[in-house]
């Protein structure tokens, strides 16, 4: 190898999935760079990488799922996996460019309980209606002439000041045609106790355990049982609160509950009317009765027998012998 030959490194976490690993390792064959560091890469039902064609992967499981591995091409030049001082989690070796010797090493932590995080996603796109978004959007358009717009021509603030508007214009388009997201999380009911919470968060350990053992070939009639209980016990304890709750807020109403509250209050509020006016071209109508007769004439106009042609038609025909076919 040439003495003066340089490493490229590149660095990736495919988070266990099967088709971003396959991508990756595509473009790593492609590429110029020499040695990948992987984090989650995929194993399949196995607890290591499977040996990639004309690449070299060292990893360390020691009956663990590996957790990191480096990928080496041929001309990488001599790499050495320590044992020693790796793990499922951490892999280390030397490489030799001769004469120079470097070092590499991956090391993958584990995970922490993620913090909540709001969703980008201010629109729900599945329902939308893609006509109204492509008619609002191409409108708005149209009509600030951004598309006569000779972007070449642009200084670094009038781009940024046209992305902005474009932005602003999907942003519109998007109000017109999909419905937005609610904000915040869903807020828990008044009742919910510790005890609730704690029998959730077991049912949902359990039900991630019972997954790690089918992904790990482990057996699993144990914690499969085990999570039934658990789901009958957490059932039955939501029911028993949720019952208990809503006992109590109907001891604690009296004549005034919530129901004649709600009775009274609507019929007490005046009813909804018509308009007592309306206007027709310039002017208005002067009281309830005009305004009736301009809405009986505007919705269902009088029809007599020369209202249309096609009346005409009809009666000038009724003497004439229809010409059909004999039977």
């Amino acid at each position: 190898m040439d003495p003066h030959h340089k490493l490229n490194f590149i660095q990736c976490n495919t988070d266990r999935s099967k088709n971003a690993f396959h991508e990756f390792l595509t473009y790593f064959h492609s590429s110029e760079h020499n040695i990948a560091l992987v984090s989650e890469p995929y194993t399949g039902a196995k607890n290591e990488v499977k040996q990639p064609l004309d690449l070299t992967v060292f990893q360390f499981s020691k009956n663990n799922r590996v957790k990191s591995c480096i990928i080496a091409k041929p001309n990488a030049g001599s790499l050495i996996g320590i044992s020693e001082f790796s793990s499922h989690q951490s892999t280390l070796n030397p490489i030799t460019t001769n004469p120079t010797h470097y070092y590499s090493q991956k090391t993958s932590y584990t995970r922490h309980p993620k913090q909540h995080i709001d969703t980008t996603f201010l629109y729900k796109s599945q329902k939308a209606h893609w006509t109204n978004f492509k008619d609002t959007l191409l409108t708005n358009m149209t009509n600030t002439h951004i598309l006569d717009t000779q972007i070449d021509t642009l200084n670094h603030n009038d781009l940024e000041h046209l992305i902005e508007q474009i932005i602003d214009m999907i942003h519109t388009a998007c109000k017109e045609s999909m419905t937005t997201r609610a904000s915040g999380s869903k807020v828990k009911p008044t009742w919910w106790s510790e005890s609730l919470e704690t029998r959730k968060r077991q049912v949902i350990t359990l039900h991630r355990a019972l997954h790690a053992a089918k992904r790990d070939g482990r057996p699993t009639d144990s914690l499969a049982s085990q999570l039934q209980v658990l789901k009958i016990e957490y059932a039955n304890e939501l029911r028993s609160e949720s019952t208990a709750n809503f006992r109590k807020f109907c001891e604690l109403q009296t004549k005034e509950n919530v129901w004649s509250l709600t009775n009274r209050l609507l019929k007490e509020s005046a009813p909804r009317r018509p308009p007592t006016t309306l206007k027709i071209d310039s002017s208005f109508t002067t009281d309830s009765e005009s305004t009736a007769r301009a809405l009986l004439d505007n919705f269902y106009p009088d029809d007599s027998p020369d209202t249309e042609l096609r009346h005409h038609n009809l009666r000038a025909t009724t003497h004439t012998t229809p010409d059909t076919d004999e039977d």
